[in-house]
């Protein structure tokens, strides 16, 4: 049996680089979803996985993390989100 054939298909196979190039964003973007943790659309271990003993080089899903990206939501409601009005300075009552 090839041990290649024993591996299993769903494991993260992509760098930051090569997940950016895949869902056509740059590395940045990428990561600063990430960092966002619980508010972000990535998690660890479903879209992502740390490569060895340290924090610094990711293995992504593609497919996990692209499925993740689209269907985000911000947590913040169309009322919360700042909007700019004609006038040029808030009216003081």
């Amino acid at each position: 049996m090839d041990i290649a054939s024993t591996r299993d298909n769903a494991s993260p196979t992509a760098t930051t680089a090569e997940l950016a190039q895949f869902i056509q964003a740059s590395p940045e973007t990428i990561l600063r979803y990430k960092r966002m943790e619980d508010e972000g659309p990535f998690r660890e271990h479903r879209d992502y996985i740390y490569l060895g003993l340290g924090r610094r080089k990711l293995l992504w899903d593609p497919r996990v993390a692209q499925q993740s990206l689209w269907s985000f939501k911000r947590g913040e409601t169309s009322s919360e989100v700042e909007t700019f009005g004609r006038s040029s300075a808030p009216v003081s009552v």
